[in-house]
């Protein structure tokens, strides 16, 4: 047993590796083209993230014979490879290829969604959650949000917009709205709608005075969201943010009634 918890370090690596790169590196990629051609230049950059990950730690695992049984995925694993599956099969039976398999113009091909489906697997099998991610986590927020908030101030840094061109200019000048790095405002709320709740529920419940470190990126990510006003990112936040609490305050007093330490069970050193 001992031997095969050995042999899984060199993936879980690798997949801790992969993880701070999407945190930080894919979110703040552009090119010289800006919100011209945004989602052109983060797709190679996905494609080699992403696909030397799966290549990668496939390989590892495969040498280092730490490739899991099939009787021990989860439900939802299965699920997933199922869905795969169908994806494949729709884009192999389908007349429109390539376009099937690469997409259009966002790229939401068999391709993209085969991606996704085996990071998600090789994640949920290596992925080890660990406080050490809030730092590519904060890191990369902080940088979006500084590009953000001058832009939304009216200026153009790194020129992301067309010479001309500045964040009021949407829905006047052209269609669509964008912001920061990752380009439209709606993916850039659905990205704060994931990191703005695991900052806030980490500052709860760890114990490390480091932590409050933590209100930096989460003071930032809140203002920016607040101020491009996306509906569906604050609801998401501030709603679901609301459920989250009231699970956390129902589990705080389970455990307080049991008889434990709510504090210690709810505020310990993991991340999770």
């Amino acid at each position: 047993m001992r031997e095969y918890i050995n042999r899984k370090k060199l993936p879980e690596a690798i997949t801790g590796a992969y993880i701070a790169l999407m945190l930080t590196a894919y979110l703040l990629w552009f090119d010289k083209s800006g919100y011209v051609a945004i989602t052109q230049a983060k797709f190679p950059v996905f494609l080699i993230l992403s696909g030397g990950y799966i290549v990668l730690t496939l390989v590892c695992a495969i040498i280092g014979k730490c490739l899991p049984k099939l009787k021990k995925f989860s439900a939802v694993e299965w699920l997933i490879i199922a869905y795969l599956l169908i994806t494949l099969l729709s884009a192999a039976c389908s007349p429109l290829a390539p376009k099937a398999w690469i997409g259009a113009t966002r790229y939401e091909g068999a391709l993209t969604i085969g991606i996704y489906c085996l990071s998600f697997l090789l994640i949920s099998l290596y992925g080890k959650a660990g406080k050490w991610m809030l730092w590519p986590l904060g890191i990369g927020a902080i940088i979006l949000c500084l590009v953000c908030i001058p832009q939304m101030q009216g200026l153009n840094p790194f020129s992301l917009y067309p010479e001309g061109y500045d964040y009021f200019g949407a829905g006047k000048y052209y269609s669509g709205q964008y912001l920061g790095t990752v380009g439209n405002t709606g993916l850039l709320a659905a990205y704060f709608c994931v990191a703005i709740p695991v900052m806030w529920v980490s500052i709860i419940r760890l114990e490390d005075k480091k932590r409050f470190l933590i209100l930096l990126p989460l003071c930032l990510s809140l203002f920016v969201l607040i101020k491009m006003n996306v509906m569906a990112g604050l609801l998401g936040v501030f709603l679901g943010g609301a459920g989250l609490a009231f699970v956390l305050l129902v589990l705080f007093l389970m455990v307080a009634n049991a008889g434990g330490n709510p504090s210690g069970n709810l505020g310990g050193g993991n991340l999770y």
